[in-house]
């Protein structure tokens, strides 16, 4: 089952002061750096003994060295907006199935994913919609060429995400969606999962 599926964790090291910047205006740097470390450590324990292989996808190459990595396949996410580094990960893997999820949602669980990756044995595409109108998962099917226009013109860190993303999908593509989950970007969705 492994070679069949790729889970790709899109993150940052956690380092005080680095990421979670509208959070950290919110609640302070430390307690974001707290709510952070513990919520990438806890996802990458949950996630690591899956049925799929694990990526570990660092925003750069200085996040590359962090301990809390060390058991993972690293790499180097591209340049770009999210979308477009997004998209540079989903259209490398034409042999497996490939589930890119964010690093800060607190309620995922192995079900979640497994769902997720159940879904593209009948769909070329699945999202996880998150709470405030984003994503927390996109994925795609093996063998699936990915156009151009996907995730393009999208107003990203907006309630607008998730359906600007959709909108750039050509309709001869199959589309599901699974469970709603939060991601925490702001003080509200933080204090909603303490």
């Amino acid at each position: 089952m492994h070679k069949n599926r790729q889970l790709v964790v899109f993150a940052r090291a956690p380092r005080l002061g680095y990421g979670k910047t509208r959070l950290a205006r919110e609640i302070g740097a430390a307690a974001a750096h707290n709510f952070y470390q513990t919520c990438l450590s806890q996802l990458l324990l949950n996630c690591s003994n899956g049925p799929w292989e694990l990526v570990v996808a660092v925003a750069s190459a200085n996040d590359c060295d962090h301990s809390l990595f060390d058991a993972h396949q690293v790499i180097t996410q591209t340049q770009g907006d999210i979308g477009q580094r997004m998209l540079h990960v989903l259209s490398q893997n034409n042999q497996q199935h490939t589930l890119i999820i964010g690093s800060d949602i607190p309620e995922l669980n192995p079900d979640h994913l497994e769902r997720a990756f159940n879904a593209l044995e009948s769909y070329d595409l699945v999202f996880g919609p998150a709470t405030d109108g984003g994503f927390w998962s996109v994925g795609c099917r093996k063998n699936l060429t990915l156009p151009e226009e996907f995730m393009r013109n999208v107003r990203w860190s907006s309630q607008y995400a998730l359906t600007d993303t959709l909108l750039s999908i050509p309709e001869h593509l199959t589309v599901a969606q699974i469970d709603t989950l939060t991601d925490v970007d702001d003080a509200v969705s933080y204090y909603q999962q303490q």
